[in-house]
């Protein structure tokens, strides 16, 4: 399943799991550096956040038979 959302710099959404577990996404805007976007994920430590060029890397990303 996947969502397509328009946020705002500064603004975010949650994601809970059916435990109850809450995985914030936020938007932050650099103005230090030229505006540029970040995106911030606040996750329950036992949660790995991995970029997904990274998992590619590695052959996990969703390209991989590796799953």
């Amino acid at each position: 399943m996947g969502l397509i959302l328009n946020i705002s710099p500064e603004k975010g959404c949650t994601i809970i799991a059916p435990s109850g577990e809450k995985i914030s996404i936020k938007l932050v805007r650099l103005e230090s550096q030229g505006g540029a976007l970040r995106c911030y994920i606040d996750a329950p430590k036992e949660y790995k956040i991995w970029r997904d060029e990274l998992l590619d890397s590695k052959g996990l990303g969703q390209g991989s038979s590796n799953k």
